[in-house]
């Protein structure tokens, strides 16, 4: 059996989040049609050479004129939001490390920005939340929007990405991250530029803790809100309102990373004493998170 990648599903396909396939088998048998794949039975058409892709499915020599019946399965995607198109013998493609790198930036001199104006709970909860939104919505259908390398290690993790698209994805987030720092500085001319930092009495230990939780209800609500499609095209709300009530929550405490590209970026650029000596707190405690949201959707939706 072979497979090719479409660019869009039919109206009665899977739900987004899920890349669609078309694959066509011997019509004496799904012998070839791997397990855990939904499939679909369509037309037949006579010698359609298709394209392989995703390993795990060896193509077999048929006779040319062979007449074989076409399927449709759907599988995950790793891309949450949605998908672009992917090149031949290409890691990694330009356009999604672009719109990574864009969100990022947006979401720090944003996000951040909104801290270091502002200053008001409400204003940067609402500012960091429709950020991810709104990008959501914008470049989904490019790279999955990210922009946040917690996230990428938890969709790795849970088997949503290939290293190396995760690789150039971080690295894309913290440049990004990084720029839109540098750019806030220069626009506010300085400052605390809206650092994440434990508050006074808030210990190591507790920063860091809450840090993995909220991360972990971050990445939890991607994994069934987008990557399982159950919340359809309104899974950037859910997910944008997640990150509005982890930072009203968490905020006070301890600035409320979720992101470690949201940290270093700020870090790098802030007069705040305490904002590289404490970095490495959220570096390592949200990735944690991000990677345990991922074993829970696994235990949650594995079949008994």
């Amino acid at each position: 059996m072979r497979r090719e990648a479409r660019d869009s599903a039919t109206p009665s396909g899977p739900p987004v989040g899920w890349h669609l396939y078309t694959g066509s088998i011997h019509q004496s048998g799904a012998a070839g049609v791997p397990s855990g794949l939904e499939f679909r039975a369509g037309r037949s058409r006579p010698n359609v050479k298709w394209a392989e892709t995703h390993a795990g499915i060896a193509p077999e020599a048929e006779p040319r004129g062979a007449v074989r019946t076409v399927v449709q399965c759907a599988r995950p995607s790793p891309y949450p939001f949605g998908r672009g198109r992917r090149r031949r013998n290409r890691i990694v493609q330009v356009k999604p490390l672009l719109a990574e790198f864009i969100g990022t930036f947006s979401l720090i001199f944003i996000g951040a920005g909104a801290a270091a104006i502002a200053g008001n709970l409400t204003a940067v909860a609402l500012a960091h939340g429709l950020v991810v939104m709104a990008f959501a919505y914008s470049y989904g259908n490019i790279s999955g929007t990210h922009i946040n390398p917690a996230v990428t290690i938890g969709l790795l993790a849970g088997g949503q990405i290939k290293i190396g698209d995760a690789v150039g994805y971080i690295i894309a987030q913290l440049l990004g991250g990084i720029a839109g720092a540098s750019a806030l500085s220069f626009v506010v001319g300085g400052g605390s530029l809206g650092a994440t930092v434990p508050a006074d009495g808030v210990g190591v230990g507790q920063t860091f803790v809450l840090e993995v939780i909220l991360t972990f209800l971050l990445v939890n609500s991607i994994y069934h809100c987008a990557v399982s499609g159950k919340a359809g095209n309104l899974a950037p709300v859910a997910i944008g309102l997640t990150l509005v009530a982890c930072i009203a929550m968490g905020g006070p405490l301890t600035g409320a990373s979720l992101n470690p590209a949201r940290s270093l970026g700020p870090a790098l650029f802030s007069d705040a004493a305490t904002a590289m000596p404490t970095l490495w707190i959220y570096l390592v405690a949200c990735p944690i998170g991000g990677v345990l949201a991922a074993v829970v959707h696994k235990v949650l939706t594995s079949e008994d």
